[in-house]
């Protein structure tokens, strides 16, 4: 936390993050979690991102320097929950493409269709269960 070039009052606060080292899609999901108390506003200086938060409501100097505090710790939580979800790509990229192999492949064989139809011509339905409701209550 840079607080020299942090610029405060009791409405609003102003500060600025490194593009080196927090992505814009981490602040922006760190910045969304505060949308209920302020009106947030992020804009690109140089080679920093300056964050601008300002009150919806009145606040003190020290529940604003206590709301910074808080969004540097989600803006941490962003930042991790991204690198995670970067480190781990390729493995949910295989378990998705594995769990849905089996429904992209078309079966010319029609030998398992005739041992369902089989199967299901020995049941019994003695509850009228595979009866369609409006079939059997005529509305």
């Amino acid at each position: 936390m840079n607080d020299n070039i942090t610029k405060e009052n009791e409405n609003s606060i102003k500060f600025y993050l490194d593009k080196e080292v927090y992505n814009i899609k981490t602040i922006m999901k760190a910045a969304y979690n505060f949308i209920e108390e302020f009106y947030i506003l992020l804009d690109y200086i140089n080679d920093s991102i300056e964050v601008t938060f300002e009150c919806k409501s009145s606040k003190s100097s020290e529940e604003m320097k206590k709301y910074k505090g808080e969004f540097y710790n989600e803006l941490l939580r962003q930042n991790i929950r991204y690198m995670v979800s970067q480190d781990t790509k390729n493995i949910r990229e295989l378990v998705m493409g594995r769990a849905l192999y089996d429904t992209c492949i078309e079966y010319q064989d029609s030998f398992e269709d005739d041992e369902v139809s089989e199967k299901n011509s020995d049941f019994d339905d003695q509850f009228d269960i595979l009866v369609n409701w409006f079939d059997k209550n005529e509305v």
